[in-house]
């Protein structure tokens, strides 16, 4: 039996906390692990007719209950960019796709 319910538990307990996220002094604490819906905005990244939307779904799996909060504060395009590679370094994400939809 592959028991994910105790891999999880057991993921949560050494990592305590998600990635945080500061903006205007606001203070933003994402997932402990890196949203699962995150692999569909990569997989846009490589369609040349979805790519301009890749990186909005990223930010949206990344950021979850955050998304519109920090949308709001009028985060722009180069800002998502540090923001997402930001955010995947924290997951542990070494090597990230370009995120350029260019």
């Amino acid at each position: 039996m592959i028991d994910l319910d105790a891999a999880r538990a057991a993921r949560r307990e050494a990592d305590k906390k998600g990635p945080v996220i500061r903006l205007e002094g606001v203070e933003y604490e994402l997932a402990v692990e890196m949203p699962i819906g995150v692999l569909d905005g990569f997989r846009q990244l490589t369609q040349a007719d979805t790519a301009p939307a890749a990186l909005s779904t990223i930010a949206e799996a990344l950021l979850g209950e955050h998304y519109e909060a920090l949308s709001m504060a009028g985060l722009s395009v180069d800002d998502l960019n540090v923001l997402i590679e930001g955010i995947l370094s924290e997951y542990g994400v070494d090597n990230p796709p370009p995120l350029q939809t260019s």
